[in-house]
């Protein structure tokens, strides 16, 4: 509580000012100050702004007791108390007067999330290049989105984001944002957006999530709505730096594709970091901001043309989002063009990509068909459901899955059940040809070696089929299912003009 701290520290960042302070500096300074008076009294505020006041008339700078005024008077007019929200104001430092080295910069960045926060390998690397990127986003194309997750509270993701907005281009800190103020505050401001706590607002926001997707390429940052009352059709950006942290993961894989994510642990006793003076903090980055202003004015239109060559191991999406990154890592030279390429790796490569459902699902029935040519859908269902630690045995809102949803799952692939021959019985299934093209495109030869495996002594008979009527395909279904992911399976009208002897001739049980 600011009311039980001496004067002394709550002035502490007008120490040092001078005439040759840049106003810039003595602004973000003043700032500091009266941001650590929230929620005291009024007899403390007036002792602040005192102190304050003669601070700056010591320093001998014009107007200290207009500036001073207008920086505690931002925390009391619209804001605080009136109902109606603060003005967005945010700190324009003036540029080193010298030029900068780029790698120096960096470096300053890392040793300084370092001081604060536990940090998996390779993780103040990202913090650090992200920070530059908000200062040039406007070389590049693509804008990925840096993503802080960890699995519990206090793991560091609020100090993490709170560094982060003292150094980062026009920071926007919110710990909550709905669609129509996103688009609106960045084709306004167009700020660095912090967001914190996104875990309690973002889930099941599909129309957060897209607005946060359209953001990622510059020529598709664009959401159209209409205005006024004539309803006329505007368009507004949606092109900017974002960084947000939640606890998990997160909830769209739209998202995580576009998507740097920096997982964060709970440190333990062992690893020790300092504890974070805020308003004192605030004011030692002054000068490191400055020099991130030169920095990359003098390095944007280098950064604009820049062509980085990515590591191999990253798919295609992984080479956009951090092409920028690997770009002002190549500018600054020094240990950071190769410690940043493996860093994409170790943070991005395909090796440590988790799938998504439907490719584990493809994968899964790789492993299931084996030697196998056709297999009916109730064996194939039922071959799903035996796999170790695999989700399709609660796939159902904690129940089994069912045929329909397989179906509804293989649907984007192109892939449909029909009827084929298994020994005299002609039920609903597949064949090993229908996935042959998608096993192809989207499984990696090396995941047939690490398939899981059925938890039975004796592999599953994939073309089995049950001599009774009812198969699960049969079953009726359950009232938890979501109706968009209902899809029927498709029998003989989907082959009539093949016939099924070409699947007689594939089945070898």
């Amino acid at each position: 509580m600011s009311d039980t701290l001496p004067l002394e520290v709550l002035l502490a960042p007008l120490d040092g000012v001078d005439r040759s302070t840049p106003i810039s500096a003595i602004e973000t300074r003043l700032r500091v100050v009266a941001d650590g008076l929230n929620g005291s009294d009024p007899l403390r505020r007036e002792a602040v702004r005192a102190g304050a006041t003669e601070k700056i008339k010591g320093a001998k700078i014009a107007g200290a007791a207009k500036l001073v005024r207008a920086a505690f008077a931002d925390r009391g007019s619209p804001g605080a108390g009136s109902g109606a929200g603060r003005p967005v104001v945010f700190d324009e430092p003036q540029p080193w007067p010298e030029p900068v080295d780029g790698a120096a910069v960096l470096e300053d960045i890392v040793s300084l999330f370092r001081r604060f926060v536990v940090l998996p390998p390779g993780g103040a690397e990202v913090l650090a290049l992200w920070i530059v990127f908000t200062y040039v986003i406007d070389a590049f194309d693509i804008a990925p989105i840096l993503v802080v997750t960890s699995p519990t509270m206090r793991c560091g993701k609020t100090t993490t984001l709170e560094i982060s907005s003292m150094l980062a281009h026009r920071p926007l800190s919110t710990s909550n944002i709905t669609p129509a103020s996103l688009f609106r505050t960045v084709e306004m401001y167009a700020p660095t957006l912090i967001v914190d706590e996104a875990d309690t607002f973002l889930r099941d926001n599909v129309e957060l999530a897209g607005i946060l997707n359209s953001g990622h390429t510059r020529t598709a940052a664009y959401v159209i709505r209409v205005v006024g009352d004539e309803h006329e059709p505007r368009q507004f950006s949606t092109w900017g730096p974002r960084l947000m942290a939640l606890i998990g993961h997160l909830p769209f894989p739209t998202l995580a594709d576009r998507s740097i994510v920096l997982e964060l642990r709970r440190r333990t006793a062992g690893e020790q970091v300092d504890r974070m003076r805020r308003s004192r903090l605030s004011t030692a980055m002054v000068d490191l901001r400055r020099r991130l202003v030169r920095w990359s004015a003098d390095t944007r239109l280098a950064l604009s043309t820049a062509e980085p060559v990515a590591p191999a191991g990253l798919h295609d999406r992984q080479e956009d989002n951090w092409r920028p990154l690997l770009a002002i890592a190549d500018a600054a030279g020094g240990r950071w063009p190769r410690r940043t390429r493996e860093v994409a790796l170790l943070f991005s490569g395909v090796q440590a990509e988790e799938p998504t459902a439907p490719i584990a699902l493809l994968a899964d029935i790789r492993s299931l068909f084996g030697t196998c040519k056709v297999v009916a859908t109730d064996a194939l269902v039922g071959g799903l459901l035996k796999l170790e630690e695999r989700p399709w045995p609660t796939w159902n809102r904690g129940k089994s899955m069912t045929a329909r949803q397989l179906a509804g799952l293989l649907r984007p692939f192109g892939i449909r059940s029909g009827t084929v021959r298994v020994g005299d019985a002609t039920p609903k299934g597949y064949t090993l040809s229908d996935f042959s093209d998608s096993f192809a495109r989207y499984l990696p030869d090396s995941e047939s070696a690490t398939a899981p495996q059925v938890n039975s002594d004796e592999q599953l008979p994939l073309g089995w089929h049950p001599p009774h009527g009812n198969g699960v395909a049969d079953q009726e279904r359950s009232p938890s299912i979501d109706a968009e992911t209902v899809v029927a399976d498709v029998a003989d009208a989907k082959r009539p003009e093949q016939g099924m002897t070409m699947y007689e001739d594939e089945v070898r049980l």
